[in-house]
């Protein structure tokens, strides 16, 4: 009896603790419906996208973490399709710091979502669309060209932008023509700072250049704007002496060369002409080389002539000229001066006179001309009294009694004849 009742008591105990579990299910249940319809979820389920700004496409193997600031909690990556999906657990929901952080590495871009931003509570939450700029091309700067030569320059340029991706490569590229690129003439530059600068070489002189900065990165190269310059000529820096000891056929002149233009120096002297601006091909001087002072003889000039002269020099880049001087030649004719009368007879005469310069030119005769006509010359009646420079005497013969007589000295050299001042006497 006692055991039949121990059974019966086991199958009532088995049923209520059966009951009492269903009971605490149903409870449990409720409660967890409960906290849902309340917003309280162990995590909360966050979604977006992640697109290239431009272009609108997806861009996947975009990393996207979950941080304290400290320490990363969760990483996830964007789908082919651009998509991500990442917890945020809630116990982190109280934290006064805790972020989303969607980093796009290669782009060198990232968005910093703090979660206290977003509006939490539900089990997914649709963070929307983020976007980034997609890879291009470097931006880039050229600001200017200094320190120019006459075969070289320096160049100053900056990268602006990396285009959001790896610069490889950076520097300069040049060339005669506008708009230079890669395929022209270039000088790399090593990478560091934004600025850089870097000279360029082997130019020719005076040659206008083109340059441009350009920078290469995974996308290709980008171009900075244009910049022209132009090279020194490399010709020498000189000035003209001025011309002395002027002769009827010669002068002294020279030159200064105060700069060799970047290139020594190995001709020098100085061109003439009966023209303005005489060049090389006119008649010249060779005196030496190098910089410095130098004199020039002007020879085989013609007397009474108007000449230009100017100052050369030959260098690598060619002929340089320096400033012109103007000057004329003497005449070449001897002066001579006429003596007064000492003596006077009936049919004679005596003076003289004194050849004062040979006008360049050696006097091969000397003397006095007379007759009774005014500004006697020596195809009258003349006498010859030796040559050369200094005083002499003459006498003058077969005068004619009574008669004014006209006379004066005279002097010839290579040039010519010269006479000297005209006097008067009477034969008595």
């Amino acid at each position: 009896m006692f055991l039949a009742r121990t059974s019966e008591l086991k199958k009532f105990m088995k049923k209520l603790f059966l009951l009492v579990a269903l009971l605490g299910a149903f409870l449990f249940s409720s409660c967890i419906e409960d906290l849902s319809q309340q917003g309280i979820y162990e995590f909360t389920k966050c979604y977006g996208y992640v697109l290239e700004e431009r272009t609108q496409q997806p861009i996947p193997n975009v990393r996207v973490v979950t941080t304290d600031g400290i320490s990363v909690d969760e990483t996830v990556y964007t789908g082919a399709d651009g998509s991500f999906e990442i917890k945020i657990y809630s116990q982190n929901l109280s934290k006064d710091e805790y972020y989303i952080c969607i980093e796009a590495d290669d782009l060198f871009q990232s968005h910093q979502i703090n979660v206290k931003e977003l509006s939490l509570g539900m089990e997914r939450y649709d963070m929307g669309t983020y976007f980034f700029e997609g890879p291009e091309v470097p931006i880039m700067t050229t600001s200017h060209v200094d320190e120019v030569s006459t075969t070289s320059a320096r160049c100053h340029g900056a990268v602006n932008e990396s285009g959001h991706s790896t610069i490889v490569e950076r520097g300069f590229v040049f060339n005669t023509m506008q708009y230079p690129t890669i395929d022209n003439s270039y000088v790399q530059v090593e990478m560091g700072t934004a600025g850089y600068d870097a000279v360029i070489t082997n130019l020719a002189p005076n040659t206008t250049y083109y340059v441009r900065s350009y920078a290469r990165n995974g996308v290709g190269i980008g171009y900075g704007e244009q910049v022209e310059f132009k090279t020194k000529t490399g010709l020498a820096d000189l000035t003209t002496a001025e011309v002395g000891s002027i002769s009827p056929v010669s002068a002294i002149s020279g030159g200064h060369i105060v700069n060799d233009g970047g290139f020594r120096v190995t001709n020098r002297g100085v061109c003439w002409s009966v023209a303005p601006n005489p060049t090389l091909a006119n008649a010249h001087t060779a005196n030496g080389s190098d910089t410095g002072f130098f004199e020039s003889k002007l020879t085989n000039l013609l007397p009474s002539t108007t000449y230009y002269v100017r100052a050369y020099a030959v260098n690598y880049a060619g002929v340089a000229y320096g400033n012109e001087q103007v000057f004329t030649t003497s005449t070449g004719f001897p002066e001579v001066i006429t003596q007064a009368i000492t003596t006077v007879t009936e049919t004679t005469a005596d003076c003289g006179g004194e050849v004062v310069s040979d006008g360049g030119f050696p006097v091969t005769k000397r003397g006095v001309c007379y007759g009774v006509s005014s500004h006697p010359t020596v195809s009258g009646s003349h006498t010859s009294d030796g040559s050369g420079l200094g005083s002499f005497s003459s006498h003058l013969s077969a005068l004619t009694p009574g008669v004014t007589y006209y006379y004066r000295a005279y002097a010839t050299n290579g040039a010519g004849t010269s006479y000297g001042e005209q006097f008067t006497f009477v034969a008595q």
